[in-house]
């Protein structure tokens, strides 16, 4: 599960290039100079104020960020998502099995982009209570919406989450240009200014042909970046040898508890996370435990 985190954001325009990588809990902004030459190809190079590439979660919160900032008003604004609009007239009966645990202050960014009344019009829970606990032992500890100004987080589907965000995106139209079934195949970095004909900026290749250049490039697609890789900028990583299997039990009553049990820590771990009357359920296992059924 990911969590929403505000990341402050501004440009002064020419000559420069920004790569925000996602995921919420941990949004990274890299800039340096840059010129771009230009390639010539059956599509006019449209140029950009600022194009953002992933259209989920993070691309989409950012698009309503920058559309809402009236320091960026009359900037050209275009986001880019490879997939179909995601639209939600009616809120599914079943649930998804994709969540997110939505922190108080990440709800405050929500808020604040215009997204979070469509999430509290569709489905969210908040759980106001979380107990941890070891089997080996004893010891266990509890954390209490007495304790806290707000409620602990929220519970909200994936999907509840970007179709809120669309929707809001939709008022913005004027402010934000948005593609759907826009594939990048390519992303084409600047060569030294001082080569000649050179356009200092990021040109973008899209599937269908069609060539864009942009002033400031933000990447939200996901955690294999084809902006971060194409940029070169490192990443450490590691193999923790787990799988993940999720359910949603449905419960004969509604709770407002988060439950973090630790069965064995070296062998499984369960995390219980209320959400109307249901849990959203994720166990981690070793290989061959968790072989029976693999996440998509």
């Amino acid at each position: 599960m990911h969590s929403l985190t505000k990341t402050a954001l501004s440009f002064n325009g020419i000559g420069w290039r920004c790569v925000s990588l996602n995921r919420f809990s941990e949004t990274r902004i890299i800039c340096r100079g840059l010129a771009c030459a230009a390639e010539h190809g059956e599509h006019k190079n449209e140029l950009y104020d600022v194009i953002i590439s992933g259209g989920g979660m993070v691309g989409t919160a950012m698009a309503c960020s920058l559309g809402l900032d009236p320091n960026l008003e009359g900037k050209k604004i275009l986001l880019l998502e490879a997939g179909n609009k995601k639209v939600m007239d009616k809120v599914p009966d079943a649930y998804s099995t994709r969540v997110s645990s939505i922190s108080p202050g990440s709800a405050t960014l929500l808020s604040g982009v215009g997204a979070w009344d469509h999430i509290m019009n569709m489905r969210c829970k908040p759980y106001q209570k979380m107990q941890v606990w070891d089997a080996c032992s004893d010891a266990l500890i509890t954390f209490d919406k007495e304790n806290l100004q707000d409620e602990m987080a929220y519970i909200v589907e994936n999907d509840i989450i970007v179709a809120a965000l669309t929707k809001q995106l939709e008022n913005l139209s004027d402010q934000v240009r948005v593609q759907y079934k826009s594939k990048v195949v390519k992303y084409t970095w600047p060569k030294s200014h001082q080569v000649a004909d050179a356009i200092p900026w990021v040109q973008v290749t899209l599937a269908n042909g069609q060539t864009l250049q942009t002033k400031l490039l933000i990447g939200a697609d996901g955690p294999n970046s084809m902006v971060r890789r194409e940029a070169g900028i490192p990443t450490v990583k590691w193999n923790y040898d787990q799988s993940a299997v999720v359910a949603v039990l449905h419960l004969s009553e509604v709770r407002f508890t988060s439950y973090n049990l630790s069965i064995s820590s070296r062998h499984i771990e369960a995390i219980l996370i209320v959400i109307m009357c249901f849990y959203s359920q994720q166990r981690t296992m070793l290989p061959g435990r968790g072989s029976f059924q693999q996440a998509p």
